[in-house]
């Protein structure tokens, strides 16, 4: 992987258009499928190793590897419509009606981040759902006495010692912090990680125990406020298909000093409406500068290096994106709602 350029990405890209016109059936598609789309696949395999590549090179791969996967999956879905690949749905009238499968709205934006974030550099980084308190509360600087830690708020599960117990992560913070440490990252660096969260939510129209986040982190010797400014516009005009404007207002988390609330200028209006409630301004999340207790924990040096920080939930974006007021309907699998995407 370290070795591969955009033209060799190309050409596995051609290689891989020429063997899917010459399959013959849906059985033929789907070993297709499997070779190249497949988890153990050949695009997945590019995309996991982009974390690999010399940063003067991860941008572009990263952008020129997302494209290559957008492509490929549209050409599948054309050939799974021609080969009837598809399920079968039993009408009203008895008569059988074909329904050709999608990605899902949430895996639609958090694909769309992933080009947006490795378009400007950002490497995208994974980590395990099952964390442990060290790396979910300690290393961000969440005492044992924050409330967050109770029970009533995580979701824990038996095994570990009781000074290190086991918990479904309630956010992707964790991630940054296991990347650093565990690949011996060095600032400067610019890393993002999409994933599925947990918490003890009551359901409703807007909290789930069951969501996604988006986490990013940038650390080096000049990375200020503005930065993070910038790229937050920068995300949310893409994502957003518009030009927004961002703005802050101090708050606190353990784990930024100094910490702000992002709000974003009103997707939907100019000058104020239900969504925004009257302001043109709409909250987005928390974000700040990354405190020095956290960087110390992934052995930077936080007197000279600095970086920001931010955790924003990834169905609250395609909720303005597509205009969804209840995040229920992500997860309730009726087909009414899925079908609209």
């Amino acid at each position: 992987m370290t070795a591969l350029t955009v033209d060799q990405l190309a050409q596995i890209k051609s290689d891989a258009l020429a063997s899917l016109k010459k399959v013959a059936d849906a059985a033929g598609l789907e070993e297709w499928r499997v070779e190249y789309m497949g988890r153990k696949g050949v695009i997945p395999q590019l995309l996991r190793g982009i974390k690999d590549l010399p940063e003067t090179t991860r941008a572009a791969m990263g952008t020129a590897a997302n494209e290559t996967r957008s492509e490929l999956t549209a050409a599948y879905e054309q050939a799974a419509t021609q080969f009837g690949a598809v399920t079968q749905r039993v009408s009203g009238t008895g008569k059988q009606e074909a329904v050709v499968g999608h990605l899902h709205a949430i895996t639609e934006t958090i694909r769309s981040i992933q080009t947006i974030m490795t378009g400007i550099g950002f490497t995208m980084v994974e980590g395990p759902l099952l964390e442990d308190t060290q790396h979910d509360f300690d290393n961000l600087n969440i005492g044992p006495e924050h409330p967050a830690r109770a029970e009533t708020d995580t979701f824990y599960v038996s095994g570990g010692p009781p000074e290190n117990r086991r918990v479904l992560r309630t956010s992707t913070s964790s991630v940054q912090v296991r990347a650093v440490q565990e690949l011996k990252r060095q600032p400067p660096f610019k890393i993002f990680s999409p994933g599925r969260t947990f918490r003890n939510e009551k359901v409703d129209a807007r909290h789930h125990h069951t969501f996604h986040q988006l986490e990013l982190l940038s650390v080096g010797e000049d990375v200020t406020v503005a930065d993070f400014k910038g790229v937050i516009e920068t995300l949310f005009s893409e994502l957003f298909g518009t030009d927004v404007k961002a703005r802050l207002r101090p708050h606190y988390f353990p784990f930024t000093e100094p910490s702000f609330e992002a709000d974003l200028t009103c997707i939907f209006c100019d000058d104020g409406c239900r969504v925004c409630k009257g302001t043109g301004w709409i909250e987005i999340g928390g974000a700040g500068m990354v405190h020095p207790l956290v960087l110390e924990k992934m052995d930077i040096d936080p007197q000279r290096y600095q970086g920001f920080a931010l955790g924003y939930g990834i169905e609250r974006m395609a909720m303005l994106k597509y205009g969804i007021d209840d995040v229920r309907l992500f997860l309730d699998n009726d087909m009414r709602f899925l079908r609209q995407f």
